[in-house]
Parts: C-alpha cells; sequence; structure tokens
C-alpha cells in the first residue's frame, strides 16, 4: 500500500509540473487549453506503461479523442459495473487502473487513462484547474464545462449554482479525488456516526482481512473461488469461500498447522489470530472514546465470548489476547 501511496503521489507531483508550465509560459488566453493539454498528455502516457505491462493494446489519441483508448477493450478491461466480474476475471490493466480491489473501487463501463488512480487523477487536477484560472483571471471561478477533465455532470455539481466559489469548487473536486484515492487503496470505511463511533477503523480493519485472505488465495490458486463481500453501499464485509474448495496450499497459508474452518473466511488469516487481536484493540479504542464503556457485543468480530457482558473492560481485552496468542500458536504448532 506504501508503494501504491509513493507511485501517486510521483504521477501526481510529475502531473502538476507539466501543469504548471503554461502559467509561466503562456498568454493568459491560453492557460486553460495549455493545462489541459498538459493534464491529457500526462494521463495519456501513464496508460501507455500500464498497457504495456498488462500486455494490452492502445489506440494513439487523435484531433477527435485527446485520449489513448485500448484497442480491444473488451479482452483488456472488459468489465462493466462494479460486481459484474469475479475476482479471478478481473484483469491486470484494470487493476493499474483502479487499485487493490477493482469490484468495489468500480471499473468504469469505458476504461482509459482519466481513471487512473480510480479517477483520482483527473479530479485533483480539475482541483488544480480551478485555481490556476482564478489565478489568471483576476480570482473567478472559471464555469465553462469544457474547461475541466472527466464527468460533465461532476464538473457541473462543482462549478455551476449561485453559491459557486473558487474555494468551494476547489474543494469540491479534491474531496472527489480524496474519495477515489481511498478507493483505489481498498479503504471502504464508512463516515462515523459520532465522536465514539469505531465502525469505520473497524471496517478498515475488515479491508485488511480480506486482503491478506485474497494474497493467500491468489497464491494457492484459488483466488476466483473466494465469494467477496456483497454488503451495500460502504458497508464492509468478510470475503469467504466455499469449504469444497479448499486446497492444501490454501489451509496453509490461512490455517497454518492448524485445520482448516468449516466456515473458512477473511477472519480466519493467521488462524483467527488478526480477528482476535483486532477484537482487543478495538474493546480499548471503544471504551477511550466512550467514557470506558464496554463495547456492545453486536460489535465483536466472531463468537462472542460467554462472559462478555458481565466481564469488564479490562478482562475483555485480556480474553482475546489470549484467544489471539492461542491461534497464533496453532498455526505453527500442530499440538497447540
Amino acid at each position: 500500500m506504501y508503494i501504491r501511496k509513493i507511485a501517486a503521489a510521483a504521477g501526481f507531483a510529475c502531473g502538476a509540473a507539466l501543469a504548471f508550465a503554461p502559467l509561466a509560459q503562456a498568454d493568459l488566453s491560453d492557460v486553460v487549453d495549455s493545462t489541459l493539454s498538459n493534464e491529457i498528455n500526462s494521463q495519456n502516457s501513464l496508460f501507455e506503461v500500464y498497457a504495456t505491462l498488462a500486455g494490452a493494446d492502445t489506440t494513439p489519441a487523435s484531433a477527435a479523442d485527446p485520449y489513448v483508448s485500448l484497442t480491444n477493450l473488451s479482452t483488456d478491461a472488459p468489465h462493466l459495473v462494479a460486481g459484474t466480474a469475479t475476482y479471478g476475471e478481473v484483469t491486470p490493466l484494470e487493476t493499474y487502473l483502479y487499485g487493490a480491489n477493482p469490484i468495489l473501487a468500480g471499473i468504469s463501463t469505458d476504461s482509459g487513462p482519466y481513471n487512473e488512480f480510480n479517477g483520482a487523477s483527473t479530479e485533483l487536477y480539475n482541483a488544480y484547474n480551478v485555481l490556476a484560472f482564478a489565478a489568471a483571471n483576476g480570482g473567478n471561478l472559471d464555469t465553462n464545462v469544457g474547461d475541466y477533465l472527466g464527468s460533465a455532470t461532476t464538473i457541473g455539481n462543482a462549478v455551476s449554482g449561485d453559491d459557486a466559489t473558487v474555494s468551494s469548487a476547489y474543494q469540491y473536486f479534491l474531496n472527489f479525488g480524496l474519495g477515489d484515492l481511498k478507493g483505489y487503496d481498498a479503504i471502504f470505511a464508512p463516515n462515523a456516526t459520532g465522536v465514539g463511533d469505531i465502525l469505520p477503523t473497524q471496517a478498515n480493519e475488515i479491508v485488511q482481512l480480506n486482503n491478506l485472505f485474497e494474497l493467500d488465495g491468489k497464491l494457492a490458486n484459488v483466488f476466483g473461488d473466494i465469494i467477496p463481500n456483497t454488503a451495500p453501499g460502504t458497508n464492509v464485509g468478510f470475503d469467504t469461500i466455499d469449504p469444497s474448495n479448499l486446497n492444501a496450499t490454501f489451509d496453509q497459508l490461512v490455517f497454518g498447522a492448524a485445520s482448516p474452518s468449516t466456515d473458512p473466511g477473511s477472519y480466519d488469516v493467521f488462524n483467527g489470530a488478526l480477528t482476535e487481536f483486532f477484537n482487543a484493540d478495538n474493546v480499548g479504542l471503544f471504551a477511550l472514546l466512550n467514557g470506558g464503556d464496554l463495547m456492545p457485543a453486536a460489535d465483536v468480530f466472531g463468537s462472542v465470548p460467554a462472559d462478555y457482558a458481565t466481564e469488564g473492560v479490562s478482562a475483555a481485552i485480556t480474553g482475546f489476547l489470549q484467544a489471539g496468542f492461542a491461534d497464533i500458536a496453532g498455526f505453527f504448532v500442530p499440538a497447540m
């Protein structure tokens, strides 16, 4: 994940360097056209790198379409709507474009350079374009939809209306881009409902468990058999797999020396130890944010200990830690 973030930062820094050039070199009337051209060229260059790595053919940009396109869209990026593909069907190019979990991130109906970093590059360029135009035009907001990249609807939401300002349009595009980056890194946490709400933290923990489970599936050649979370909206659930699709390699990667579960899922990685450690951490976090209260049993990952409701925070944390250490011992030592 850190590699992805570094790569994203490098890509945006390169694009920004190209985009800033027109401010110094062009007449004010040329700022918009020159900036958009440089931004599209930057996206095209990165897209061609992705296509080369994925073994995909591209069609050059033209006067009618300034973007490089896929010659064989139906082969190299065929999945038109998020969720229509299984994990084993997602192509390498779609992974390059949409990140760690293309299905949950949402695969475009027409994948292209504008989808890089799950679309974040387009939105962050637009945020810059708001400021570039304002700097060259007395602080005014550019309300011409054609002076931006991407969806006309999205652009219109940002720059139209009596209450649209340079600041609000910039913030709109920036927030949109940061949201796309979260999708690129497979961070699908719901918004907190209050100061003491730990559901966003737990959602990110589930994503981490899912990513590890999917990695084990790839290494064991059962990735296509993994059943992804299908929770609606931004809710996040655990990945699972039918027990009949397990193999010895997958069992060893997920459960180690222990016997496999009859209901295997991402909550079982490292023989379930990570799930228990997350439970211990979540109990402590909930107590810290909620005046020392015990986290509700409904928020516990997995089975709830029989005496959970009657024991205190400290005892609950200790119990989950002990369970986690027992699980990790079982991962390495058959007798455990």
